[in-house]
């Protein structure tokens, strides 16, 4: 091989497609390896001659023609300004992004396919005998992209012994110039690159897991020269991550679920590393139980290129309020970390309902009782009701009195609750009305649908009582019986003397009674009169119950009968003016008898005289009233 050729085998990265059962993923060149890259080359030029193939060759030594002497005179050194022979102790340089190899492992791992592929070495020091040192840019070569298929062996090899023809179907990636600087004698030896690779062996050597493997690659070009260059695939790297954060911390926690109902979180598996992450039966070893469970795994069994990902879902479906935990297992062939564990919890809550409360203006405000009391016909009172909702979860109420059990005379009279939606610490208002037409005992209920599962209908018992009106009664007594008649007789009484007497008006009624003046329409006339200052009566306002007095007087001028009355006006509806009747008799008492004159016979007929005049005076005596002495 001409020394300026050997350049275009520099490299600084490879990226493969490696085994999955369906189709090539990406598996990345250990970057990190110090095995890997360009380690060796064999020079046809400065080199001696290839030896025939002996019983200590390798197999695929007759492949190539021979075998290369041991020591080279190109040493390929990690520092350009170290120079040495033989093989180095360094790679130079490391694998660069995009060089890949494409290859497929078949299902059953029997065979692996190679479609293809790109090596390119950004940079390259050679150093030549010890004296010459080249730095080489841009090159690169081309794997033909014609299938080629290699058995798999029982020890996870493939070995691919590639003849190319044309020799133009491995080239050059960059044909601008390789050598970019040389220094020493040799270096009017070194043209421009124009090499054509006449054949290659890669074998591809796979893991336990086939998840990863190390790869020998040895091109030999036209004019016999050789290249030789570990590409060691990377190890594969699981990473997994959820959908609940922080998310990287392997643990899934629910928080609050309400109770028979779910909540859903996602598993994310991914392969970070550069081999095949191979992924096991996820939760064999350590499952999930209920209330939690696995869904939708898309993960279990599947093998992961590098960057590639697979998700599975973990449900928590708490039938319970309290708390849950568990954990899962995912196995896999990263050698870290074979085993990942993800710890998942969760609280079961209760579920949501509304609750409503019904309550009223009247002590106790929760009792189911709205009572209005006593209420004048024709007149009406009013009380609030509240419903609220002490749930958790919306009240919906329906029409209130919708059971048609608000009957006269109870109403609704402002309705703020109907068809409303009260969220939860939510309350809402009603007026209602009793407003009774008759007299007597009055009850009803309202009925309050909603949506609570306990209280589909909540009943409000109303009650009340219908009285007649409060109204002032005037009651008028006397002290000669009948006492209430409105007739007050004086007697008999002497002419010219004095006789009084007291009538009493009282409010039998329910209402203040408003007393106008006595005697202003129906006065009295001699002998009757009021006494001065005793009419506590005129002006008055008597509240139910009470009562004041008049103090009448009957001064007879002569021995004859009176009769007079006087009105009493009030606001009473059904007497606006009572009359008092008044009645007495002017008595005169007959004379005394004179006594006997002088000689008078005392015989019978004087005592008949006598007894005459004292019998015609009491016969006199029931006819007529006298005067109680005073």
């Amino acid at each position: 091989m001409k020394a300026g050729r050997c350049a275009s085998f520099l490299a600084a990265s490879l990226l493969f497609l490696a085994a999955s059962p369906t189709m090539a993923t990406a598996v990345e060149i250990d970057t990190a390896n110090p095995q890997n890259g360009i380690f060796d080359i064999y020079s046809a030029t400065f080199d001696p001659a290839l030896s025939p193939c002996n019983a200590g060759s390798p197999g695929y030594c007759p492949f190539f023609g021979g075998d290369p002497p041991v020591q080279r005179a190109l040493a390929i050194t990690p520092n350009p300004t170290t120079t040495s022979t033989g093989v180095p102790g360094g790679i130079s340089p490391a694998p660069a992004a995009g060089s890949y190899l494409d290859l497929t492992l078949a299902a059953d791992r029997s065979t692996l396919t190679l479609a293809g592929g790109t090596l390119r070495f950004p940079v390259l020091v050679i150093t030549i005998s010890g004296s010459t040192v080249v730095t080489a840019t841009g090159a690169g070569f081309v794997f033909d992209a014609a299938p080629q298929v290699a058995a798999v062996n029982a020890s996870g090899q493939a070995e691919f012994l590639v003849n190319l023809q044309p020799a133009t179907a491995v080239d050059f990636s960059t044909l601008s110039q390789v050598v970019t600087s040389c220094t020493g004698p040799l270096c009017n030896l070194i043209p421009l690159p124009t090499l054509d690779m006449l054949r290659y062996r890669l074998l591809i050597d796979y893991d336990a897991s086939f998840g990863s493997f190390t790869g020998s690659f040895i091109g030999q070009t036209a004019n016999n020269s050789l290249v030789y260059a570990n590409l060691n695939s990377g190890v594969p790297d699981i990473a997994v991550t959820d959908s609940a954060p922080p998310g990287n911390d392997h643990a899934i926690t629910f928080g609050d679920v309400t109770e028979l109902t779910s909540a859903t979180h996602t598993l994310t598996i991914a392969n970070n590393g550069g081999g095949s992450l191979a992924i096991g039966t996820i939760g064999q070893a350590d499952g999930l139980a209920a209330p939690f469970s696995m869904t939708a795994d898309g993960c279990s069994g599947q093998r992961l290129g590098l960057g590639a990902s697979c998700t599975l879902d973990i449900v928590f479906s708490p039938g319970f309020v309290g708390p849950y935990s568990d954990s899962l297992d995912i196995p896999s062939n990263d050698a870290d970390s074979p085993t990942v564990s993800i710890a998942v919890s969760g609280q079961g809550v209760a579920a949501p309902v509304p609750n409503i409360v019904v309550t009223d203006s009247v002590a106790p405000p929760g009792d189911g009782q709205l009572p209005f009391g006593t209420v004048t016909v024709g007149g009406l009172a009013q009380q609030t009701v509240t419903v609220a909702n002490n749930g958790t979860a919306d009240l919906l109420l329906g029409q209130l009195g919708a059971a048609g059990q608000l009957l006269p005379p109870f109403d609704l009279q402002a309705d703020g609750c109907s068809n409303q939606q009260l969220a939860p610490g939510a309350s809402c208002t009603a007026t209602l009305r009793f407003q009774p037409t008759t007299t007597g005992a009055a009850s009803a209920s309202l009925d309050i649908p909603s949506n609570d599962a306990d209280t589909p209908t909540a009943l409000l018992a109303l009650s009340g009582t219908g009285a007649a009106a409060a109204l002032p009664d005037i009651a008028i007594t006397d002290p000669t019986a009948p006492a209430d008649d409105r007739s007050l007789s004086f007697g008999d009484v002497r002419p010219s003397e004095a006789y009084d007497r007291v009538v009493t008006v009282t409010n039998a009624g329910l209402a203040d009674l408003l007393l106008g003046s006595v005697g202003m329409a129906n006065p009295l006339a001699a002998p009757f009169s009021f006494v001065a200052g005793a009419d506590l009566c005129s002006g008055a306002t008597l509240p139910p119950a009470a009562s004041c007095t008049i103090r009448l007087r009957f001064t007879p001028a002569a021995a004859t009968s009176y009769s007079d009355s006087f009105d009493i006006p009030s606001n009473d509806p059904d007497t606006a003016s009572a009359t008092v009747a008044v009645a007495g008799n002017g008595y005169q008492p007959p004379p005394t008898a004179s006594p006997s004159p002088s000689g008078a016979s005392s015989g019978f007929m004087g005592l008949d005289a006598g007894l005459l005049g004292l019998l015609a005076g009491a016969a006199l005596l029931p006819r007529r009233r006298r005067a109680p002495a005073r």
